[in-house]
């Protein structure tokens, strides 16, 4: 019963409302790691729950009360705490709490960058993402000499490129990356391009035409420069490309020569087609009609030349780039 169940009239006023009847609540049980306070479930009555369990803390309305035969909140759960964190290196920890879905957020300090989420949430004992690095953010590289430094991102994972001025070889990683607050590996350097002078249809030997020994032939131009080789195109109709090795430091010219400047006598490598794409060493007897040489080889054997196969022996030799 809701209010007294006395009533008394006093000068023709009742002096209390009527009563109603409330139904009691039924027994709203009892909670696993947890115990009840309080066993009268009549209307208006409370009772309260807690958690016995060591690190275990309870979720939902610990306190309900019976109204009519209902209880105004739902039966509260207990579940277990994370374990505290570990402080957080050049950062800070906010709401540092342990307790069932509680979240925490991180913050880096200036100059430090975030690895890992910035927010993780306890849930039932386990914290659903590990705690957050904050990892230094690289220092500003210097200057590159001769070149520049392409790039203006120095956080923790960016990448910063190098790019040598024109001229200039690039020597180490063209490369680096910021990691853990240190730039991975040494800056490189600009220096100057090697040059190296090499002689445009030096004298070669080597094996062809059925591995015929060819001496005293010379190549036609320089399309690569290795370790110890030179690779060349010899001049012949199908363009083909052989490997010979050096073994003479004589220089040409390695241009078609003006007509007026093959004067008799003159010294020259040829190829008169006889073997085609071989140049030979050879002494000028004459020319004709400004496209034509005459031309004594070393053999003795006379021929006409075409003025674009003929070569001028002279210094100084031909340089290139070595990349």
């Amino acid at each position: 019963m809701d209010g007294t169940n006395i009533l008394h009239c006093n000068d023709g006023f009742w002096n209390a409302s009527i009563p109603s009847c409330k139904a009691t609540c039924t027994d709203p049980g009892l909670i696993d790691r947890g115990k009840r306070n309080g066993t009268d479930f009549s209307h208006g009555q409370v009772v309260t729950y807690e958690c016995s369990t060591k690190n275990y803390s309870l979720v939902g309305n610990p306190r309900l009360t019976c109204n009519n035969g209902v209880w105004d909140s739902a039966l509260p759960v207990c579940k277990k705490s994370c374990n505290p964190l570990p402080p957080l290196s050049n950062g800070k920890i906010h709401n540092n709490g342990v307790s069932h879905e509680t979240v925490v957020s991180f913050s880096c300090n200036s100059g430090f960058k975030p690895l890992g989420s910035l927010q993780i949430k306890c849930l039932d004992g386990i914290w659903n993402e590990s705690s957050p690095s904050c990892i230094g953010v690289c220092a500003k590289p210097g200057k590159l000499g001769n070149g520049t430094v392409v790039g203006s991102n120095y956080s923790y994972g960016s990448v910063i490129k190098f790019k040598c001025n024109k001229g200039y070889k690039l020597r180490g990683s063209a490369k680096l990356k910021c990691k853990k607050g240190v730039w991975e590996g040494q800056f490189p350097e600009c220096e100057g391009k090697f040059m190296l002078c090499v002689r445009v249809g030096a004298v070669f030997w080597g094996f062809w035409n059925n591995n015929r020994k060819a001496d005293n032939y010379w190549k036609a131009s320089i399309t690569r420069i290795t370790a110890t080789h030179f690779d060349f195109a010899l001049l012949n109709n199908n363009k083909q490309t052989r490997r010979y090795r050096r073994t003479d430091q004589k220089l040409i010219i390695d241009k078609v020569p003006f007509i007026g400047n093959l004067l008799p006598n003159s010294s020259v490598i040829a190829n008169q087609f006889v073997h085609p794409g071989w140049y030979r060493t050879g002494k000028v007897i004459g020319t004709s009609g400004g496209s034509l040489v005459h031309v004594q080889f070393d053999d003795s054997e006379i021929k006409w030349v075409p003025l674009g196969r003929v070569r001028l022996l002279s210094y100084p030799g031909f340089c290139s780039d070595v990349e």
